[in-house]
Parts: structure tokens; C-alpha cells; sequence
């Protein structure tokens, strides 16, 4: 097998591997709750600049405390994720004064306890284009064809290469066929009526 071919396979079995660690943590996410979100503005960058992958998980608001980040839907039905500034309460009830760490000023409603959505976790800047890589249709050609073809292109190759052994005779009786070797003289033969000693 080439260099080529070799490394086409480890590639492949690579890529399967990250793809299977890739699966486990969603599962492991969803069954806690997480949630993935891309983020498409720099309202909070440097922490969380934009074309970031942000981990969310369900909040509590009676345990939500200043400088935390959350996830909630303005006057427009868009979902905002910024930082709590300001905690107000009133009547048992909170409400949430939020800015973003990139803005001026802080963001003109409230947040009613109700409204929040999501708590940050924790985010990995810059890998925004890979959710869009991994969007379908074209994500089942990354996660799944792209390491199969890999695989299979170094393992078809491989079988081009492995010598033929033919274990057929010449007379097709399917036994091993006997080595050339140098001629052996045949036996002399007596003749009729000869004693043989």
C-alpha cells in the first residue's frame, strides 16, 4: 500500500471516530438539556464574539445573578443573548436589566423572569462555519460518505495490489502444481525373457 493510500485510511478512521465522540456529546447534551446556539452578532464580544458556538442550558431565575449570561427574546421575537447587569425585585417577582458586553448603553426592556430562556455554559469562538458545515444535506457527506470513501478508496487499492497465487495444475484437476525442477533419467527397462537381479 502507498503512503497515500495509508493515509487516507487513518484520515477516514479519524474522521469516524471524531464523528462517533461527536454524536455521544449531542446525546449527552440533549439528555441534560443543552442546546447549541450560533451566534450571528458581536454585541458580546470579546467573550463571545460572533461566528461562536455557544452551550446553553435551562436557568433557573431565582439562581440567575449579576454578570451571568442568558438568552431571551426582545420586543422584535429575536433570541439575544447578553449579560445581567441589574437584578430587580418587586412583589417576589425579578426582572433582569441586560447589556452586551460590546454595547454602549444597556438594552431598553427588562427581562422578566418569565422571559429568560437560557443560561451560557460556556462557548468555543470561530466554529460557526462548522454547524453550517454540518447543516443537511451537505452535512451527511461530512460526518458520513467523505471517511467511508476515504476508507474504501485505501482498502480497494490494497486488494488491487495483493498478488494472485494460482494453485491449478495444468490439467485443471485443481491440485497444487508440482515445481520445475532439473530432469531425472528414467529407469532402464529389462527385456522379455531376461532375469531382472
Amino acid at each position: 500500500m502507498t503512503a497515500t493510500r495509508r493515509i487516507a485510511g487513518v484520515v477516514g478512521w479519524v474522521w469516524f471516530g471524531f464523528v462517533a465522540l461527536l454524536l455521544i456529546g449531542l446525546i449527552a447534551l440533549r439528555l441534560f438539556g443543552g442546546q447549541i446556539d450560533l451566534i450571528q452578532s458581536n454585541s458580546m464580544a470579546p467573550a463571545v464574539p460572533v461566528d461562536s458556538l455557544a452551550i446553553t442550558l435551562p436557568s433557573d431565575p431565582a439562581e440567575l445573578e449579576v454578570d451571568d449570561v442568558i438568552t431571551f427574546e426582545n420586543g422584535a421575537e429575536i433570541l439575544v443573548m447578553h449579560r445581567v447587569v441589574e437584578i430587580l425585585e418587586t412583589d417576589d417577582v425579578r426582572r433582569f436589566r441586560t447589556k452586551g458586553d460590546n454595547n454602549r448603553t444597556t438594552d431598553p426592556l427588562l427581562i422578566h423572569e418569565v422571559g429568560v430562556q437560557r443560561q451560557l455554559w460556556f462557548s468555543v469562538g470561530g466554529l460557526g462555519f462548522v454547524a453550517q458545515a454540518l447543516q443537511p444535506p451537505a452535512g451527511l457527506l461530512w460526518l458520513a460518505i467523505f471517511p467511508a470513501a476515504l476508507i474504501g478508496f485505501s482498502r480497494w487499492r490494497r486488494r488491487d495490489e495483493d498478488p494472485i497465487i494460482d494453485l491449478r495444475s495444468d490439467g485443471g484437476d485443481g491440485g497444487a502444481e508440482t515445481p520445475a525442477g532439473p530432469p531425472v533419467a528414467a529407469p532402464a527397462m529389462a527385456s522379455a525373457g531376461s532375469d531382472v537381479s
